[in-house]
């Protein structure tokens, strides 16, 4: 994954300041406390690189996970809905490349083995161009 897209979605969804966010963060925490809940978490990513005709540029796809205890799963829906609403069809700035376009490729939302986190996954696909 290129490291600036991925500079770029963390600085888009630091700005949009989602409600209830604890933090944003690319590095999985261990064991999570309650106070980090609700947060979001950039997860892998894959590159496909477009080198066809002298084009230099990529098609990345990146997880963004969402995590939270509340019961049920409306507020990872609600912050998942608000993440669709910065990133789904946005250009974003990334350093390095004439041109970055962010899509909402798929959603889903599952229950953790503790049985108390519902997680939420977000896979995006960034296409970019140099």
């Amino acid at each position: 994954m290129n490291a600036e897209v991925q500079k770029a979605v963390f600085l888009a969804l630091t700005a949009a300041n989602i409600a209830g966010v604890t933090e944003i963060r690319d590095t999985p925490i261990a064991k999570p406390s309650t106070a980090n809940f609700p947060f979001i978490e950039i997860g892998a990513g894959q590159v496909i690189p477009a080198d066809a005709g002298g084009d230099t540029g990529a098609e990345e796809y990146l997880d963004l996970h969402v995590y939270s205890r509340t019961g049920g799963q409306r507020q990872v829906k609600e912050i998942m809905t608000a993440i669709y609403a910065v990133l789904h069809q946005q250009s974003l700035t990334v350093s390095g490349k004439a041109s970055a376009h962010c899509f909402h490729d798929s959603s889903r939302v599952i229950d953790t083995p503790d049985g108390l986190t519902r997680h939420g996954i977000m896979t995006f696909q960034i296409i970019h161009r140099t």
